[in-house]
């Protein structure tokens, strides 16, 4: 579709950062300008070498006491600030619940436009990077994601969990659930011998290669995977290697953990990989498992989808419409069920490319193509209902001083609210 309006994006988080929501965002970048979506983004500045197209704003930013990775915008710098709240936008679209997102509410509020949220992370499954989740409690992020998404005039869940999960939590805002897209073509690479896996000597030719990517981290289960792959039997634990793509501060902990599980020589931690690159990392690999259940978009999940490979997952709502059971892969939800479903799969060639070929069909609904034109139609709709509802956007001429008071007042409130679900 034609989608002739402005749209201003806030999130705290964007590229050279590695996640799922910055790779989502530039996904989508690229995708609006692609189809000359005239768009802005407001996002941190971030330690690193980067070139930022024309639309891409950066504020000031800080690391978080206790997590240095993760950035805290401090919206401050006067020539972006002055072009946040004073250009003319059609629809407002905040990314996260941070410092930026108060600024896309204060954007929204003041010039009287709609609010689009995408609640991107399964927020009360995060709790430990706030002061090792001794502070915040379950029922404290559930109270203050709810606070955020009644604050929003349409919520994008790219999963149905989080749809499940905000409308439990007492959400009765407009909802949609839009998967993240992926640029599907991106990845379907061709498999080369010798392998990208073997020519960097991570495995053998012949060895079955099972697959995790993502961040090294708790919340991923990595602890599960371990040990779940510690007790398939030997038949099937002779022929694989255990790939582990990503980094993070917990990498010597999981190393340790394979070594002490007796597994130390068939599981491999490759650390972070280029991002160009990763295609060849799938087109390496022959069986993509992934059993963390604090997902909420399975980037990772339809990237593998798009290499075809076959997959093992946990049995989650984020995984929704990306396992047929028995033609693409299995999800599993204990032990034996795992050992099953990697036994099976390790030991039939024949099934393995099987699942390939319908692991490629079940990406293509996951194209950054097809998930962008479903937001758009949210979009356009969102305006009209929201323009029938409260009138025509108002642009209110204000001074740099303004702004600032406007920030200062917005954190304010959110320091009241936080200190109603934060012990003293």
């Amino acid at each position: 579709m034609m989608f002739d309006k402005t749209v201003a994006h806030f999130s705290d988080l964007y590229r050279p950062k590695i996640d799922g929501v910055s790779v989502s965002l530039e996904l989508l970048h690229d995708e609006l300008g692609r189809l000359q979506v005239c768009s802005d983004y407001y996002v941190p500045k971030t330690p690193g070498q980067y070139v930022d197209p024309d639309n891409v704003f950066r504020f000031s930013s800080v690391p978080l006491l206790l997590q240095p990775e993760v950035r805290f915008s401090v919206p401050v710098d006067p020539a972006n600030l002055t072009r946040a709240y004073s250009r003319h936008y059609d629809i407002v679209h905040m990314h996260s619940p941070g410092s930026m997102g108060l600024m896309a509410w204060q954007v929204a509020k003041l010039h009287n436009l709609p609010l689009v949220h995408t609640y991107h992370a399964f927020y009360p499954e995060y709790r430990h990077y706030l002061f090792d989740g001794k502070v915040v409690s379950e029922h404290a992020m559930n109270e203050l994601s709810r606070w955020w998404a009644q604050r929003s005039d349409m919520i994008i869940a790219p999963s149905k969990k989080i749809y499940d999960w905000l409308l439990d939590i007492g959400v009765t805002r407009p909802m949609h659930v839009i998967p993240s897209g992926i640029q599907t073509e991106r990845y379907e690479t061709d498999r080369v011998k010798p392998s990208y896996l073997v020519k960097k000597g991570f495995v053998a030719p012949e060895d079955v290669v099972l697959l995790f990517v993502g961040r090294i981290a708790s919340e991923k289960a990595l602890d599960k995977l371990l040990e779940y792959s510690s007790r398939l039997p030997k038949d099937v634990l002779g022929q694989v290697k255990l790939v582990i793509v990503g980094g993070g501060s917990e990498l010597a902990h999981y190393e340790e953990k394979a070594s002490s599980l007796g597994i130390g020589e068939k599981v491999v931690f490759t650390n972070y990989v280029p991002v160009q690159d990763m295609p060849l990392v799938y087109a390496s690999a022959d069986v993509f498992t992934f059993l963390s259940t604090s997902e909420t978009q399975g980037l990772v999940v339809t990237e593998a989808l798009a290499s075809g490979l076959s997959v093992v997952l946990s049995d989650d709502n984020a995984y929704c419409g990306m396992v047929n059971e028995g033609e693409n892969g299995f999800t599993v939800h204990d032990e034996s069920s795992f050992v099953a479903s990697i036994s099976s799969l390790v030991l039939d060639k024949e099934q393995r490319e099987a699942f390939s070929v319908q692991s490629r069909i079940l990406s293509k609904q996951f194209d950054i193509a097809i998930t962008t034109q479903k937001l758009l139609l949210v979009y356009d709709q969102t305006i009209t209902d929201y323009r029938e509802k409260h009138g025509s956007a108002r642009f209110v001429k204000t001074t740099l001083e303004q702004y600032r008071d406007l920030i200062k007042k917005g954190m304010v409130e959110l320091q009241s609210k936080l200190k109603q679900y934060v012990p003293s």
